[in-house]
């Protein structure tokens, strides 16, 4: 995927929250959700990203399935030894996806959530 810029993503998020009319953070979400979804998830993740969709672009509906996903995404990084997973294309994917599964965000958040789905997505590991 090669280097993703913070500040690219948050023009875009901007971009994407003036055009529907949305909060920033609901612009970001959809954003990082729309980028993830070019990328190849493991099997085992699948229903983390089609949470993120429905919750991102569709009736947002319970926060609790997001907390749900989130659990699974944690889940499915115990398999690796602690601090290994963020070595493996998988496990950055996976790291990635965590990002969209916050219901709600401020600005420093928006920082933060931005910086660490950049880190996790600039220069994957082939795998």
């Amino acid at each position: 995927m090669g280097e993703v810029e913070p500040e690219d993503v948050v023009a875009e998020a901007h971009t994407s929250a003036s055009r529907d009319h949305s909060s920033l953070w609901i612009g970001l979400m959809r954003v990082l959700t729309a980028r993830l979804e070019q990328l190849p998830v493991p099997a085992e993740v699948v229903p983390v990203r089609e949470v993120a969709h429905r919750y991102w672009y569709g009736a947002r509906g319970d926060p609790a399935q997001l907390v749900a996903a989130k659990e699974l995404a944690w889940s499915f990084l115990k398999k690796y030894p602690p601090g290994t997973d963020v070595t493996t294309r998988e496990g950055r994917l996976v790291r990635a996806w965590l990002c969209v599964l916050e219901p709600n965000g401020d600005d420093e958040e928006i920082s933060m959530t931005t910086e660490w789905f950049s880190a996790m997505l600039s220069d994957l590991p082939a795998d």
